[in-house]
């Protein structure tokens, strides 16, 4: 590791720029609230679903909200290094019923979203329901596609 070390006169320049950057006034942002009645729908229920879901009831209280994402359970991928590193053991630490973590007035269509439609404004589910939207939020994440790079967790398959 390299060694870093600092005369006083350099010092001096970054104690004296560090005390104008403290003396820099703060300022708060104030996210502002809309009255409209837009309908809102959210594909996906994970963290950014969530967090949009979330913010917009907040900002948006008269807004329609709705989440479409077909997936009970809430795994949040980030603890996973935590149970992996050792730091956390218990798994049901990164696990949560879906219904448990939408704000108040949000409603949970508990089915996928198999086709948008945009020139209608519609989100078509799994059972052939149409979601009408104004504004349409995709936070579907991802889907992983090991077989498509080699990978496999299947017993005696080929990896690369």
């Amino acid at each position: 590791m390299k060694d870093i070390s600092f005369n006083r006169r350099q010092f001096l320049k970054i104690a004296a720029a560090g005390t104008a950057l403290a003396a820099l006034p703060m300022t708060v942002v104030h996210a502002e609230t809309s009255s409209a009645n837009a309908r809102i729908v959210i594909l996906g229920c994970g963290l950014a679903g969530l967090a949009a879901a979330h913010r917009l009831r907040r900002q948006a209280p008269n807004a329609q909200i709705t989440i479409i994402d077909g997936k009970w359970e809430h795994n949040y991928q980030p603890g996973y290094t935590l149970i992996a590193t050792g730091v956390w053991s218990d798994t049901n630490k990164v696990k949560a019923n879906n219904a448990k973590l939408l704000p108040n007035g949000v409603k949970w269509v508990q089915e996928a979203a198999m086709e948008i439609q945009p020139d209608h404004k519609v989100v078509i589910t799994q059972s052939g329901g149409k979601v009408p939207y104004d504004y349409l939020i995709v936070a579907t994440g991802l889907r992983l596609g090991y077989e498509k790079i080699g990978i496999s967790n299947k017993k005696g398959a080929k990896k690369r």
